[in-house]
């Protein structure tokens, strides 16, 4: 029986199809040994993978604060009420760099964390962290307690 190049062989385990053989290739021959190899670690290793995986998120969270605190002090800046071509000069300067994301999700994002709001009468947008006397003393939106 000839496989393709780069192809294991590893058998069926149902005992009625002994001759049937699965083919897996080199990806999903490491997909596999990794998926066991974490197994193992989390059957052998419980308390220290849960010690691991609690400092990693706190870590996440950390991060996510201080962008948030960043994103709020840089608000802070900008003038209360813009007209939409205000704002979208005002998020470009925001997201200049090549690797950040683009104007319009960024606008988004700071409308659903509601830094920004846009009000329909008078169609203009309301910057929500310039109004407050002190805008890095907001409550986090992304509190997990």
């Amino acid at each position: 029986m000839s496989l393709p190049k780069g192809r294991s062989v590893v058998p069926v385990k149902n005992q009625r199809l002994k001759r049937k053989l699965k083919t897996y290739s080199p990806a999903q021959l490491f997909a596999i040994n990794e998926a066991k190899y974490w197994e193992t670690k989390w059957q052998t290793m419980n308390d220290q993978m849960y010690m691991a995986l609690s400092k990693n998120r706190t870590k996440a969270w950390d991060k996510i604060r201080k962008q948030h605190t960043g994103l709020r002090t840089n608000l802070a800046y900008w003038p209360q009420i813009m007209t939409s071509e205000q704002i979208k000069e005002q998020v470009m300067q925001l997201v200049s760099q090549p690797d950040d994301p683009l104007p319009s999700t960024m606008l988004k994002r700071l409308t659903r964390l509601n830094y920004v709001a846009y009000d329909q009468h008078t169609r203009l947008w309301l910057n929500v962290c310039s109004l407050l006397p002190d805008s890095t003393s907001l409550p986090d939106s992304t509190d997990i307690e």
